[in-house]
């Protein structure tokens, strides 16, 4: 093997033991969700390749608005399952994505309202969404009570349980919060 083989091999050798762990992070934090061990390792990934295109407005906004999608995700499977607990994470990016655009804002007024233009847009698909999402919890029946055997099946009503009333306020909660931050971004 020559000299510059070896230094090739040896090179590549070195640079996949460098990358390894940060695919193996990758891999492994990909489907966590807010609750999971692996959810911090997910976030600080995502906090690290915005850091990485922090010079450019566009691309990190760009780049914020994919994760207000996977945070939007998490949250819809995690309501899916009954949990509330993926709501403070959406709210949050919510949040970091307004204040990024408003900063911005003075700097390059241009740019920042056309990504407020696109974050509103975004917004707005996300309440239609969960609109629909609470019309499905409110129309679906409950079980009958096994807390009250007492009751007739037919004495019960198809009022949502609390679990799913609790959902419903959930969403309404995130609903007004879009609201606010959309009439913010105005």
């Amino acid at each position: 093997m020559t000299l510059i083989a070896k230094i090739f091999h040896y090179s590549g050798l070195a640079l996949s033991a460098l990358l390894l762990p940060l695919i193996l992070a990758i891999v492994i934090s990909w489907n966590a969700l807010p609750g999971n061990r692996f959810y911090p390792l997910k976030r600080g990934l995502e906090n690290l390749a915005v850091s990485s295109v922090s010079f450019d407005f566009s691309a990190k906004s760009s780049l914020r608005s994919r994760f207000l999608d996977y945070r939007f995700g998490e949250m819809q499977r995690l309501l899916q399952k009954g949990s509330v607990e993926g709501i403070p994470e959406f709210l949050a990016e919510i949040e970091t994505d307004k204040v990024s655009i408003l900063d911005q804002s003075a700097a390059n007024p241009q740019t920042a309202g056309k990504q407020a233009q696109q974050l509103k847009i975004q917004l707005d698909g996300y309440n239609q969404i969960l609109a629909l999402e609470k019309q499905s919890l409110a129309s679906q029946p409950t079980e009958p009570s096994k807390t009250y055997p007492e009751l007739e099946p037919t004495q019960l009503t198809a009022e949502p349980g609390l679990e799913t009333t609790n959902l419903i306020i959930a969403i309404n909660q995130i609903q007004h919060q879009i609201q606010k931050t959309a009439s913010e971004l105005d």
